[in-house]
């Protein structure tokens, strides 16, 4: 699972600085899958933030935080895209961005938005 592998990236970025970008970017794709989960859409996070969030039953407070996470995380997921060289966040920020993604999965499941099996409760 891409947030398991962000987990691993994290641990390994101690001797290799250069896994801290995977880190956001693994951790954006968990997020990402998860959001398709629980709209049934196949829209990227960017594109399904709004259903997303009020899937979640929280309140509009959420969205900014959400759509400051998709802008964060996209500094670093589209650098090689446009053929720039990834920057290395700080190391103090992707452990925020983790706990951050873990936040909106709690949300999701705390709210029996999700099973045990991945599967949407109505």
């Amino acid at each position: 699972s891409p947030f398991l592998k962000g987990l691993d990236h994290f641990l390994h970025s101690i001797k290799k600085q250069e896994f801290l970008a995977d880190v956001i970017t693994d951790m954006y794709e968990a997020l990402e899958a998860l959001a398709k989960l629980i709209t049934a859409t196949d829209k990227d996070l960017s594109s399904n933030a709004e259903l997303f969030i009020s899937k979640l039953n929280v309140s509009e407070a959420y969205k900014p935080i959400l759509k400051a996470y998709i802008a964060y995380a996209n500094k670093f997921r589209h650098a090689a895209v446009k053929g720039l060289k990834k920057a290395t966040p700080p190391r103090r920020e992707v452990e925020s961005f983790i706990y951050l993604t873990g936040l909106f999965v709690r949300l999701a499941i705390t709210d029996n938005v999700v099973t045990s099996s991945g599967a949407k409760t109505p």
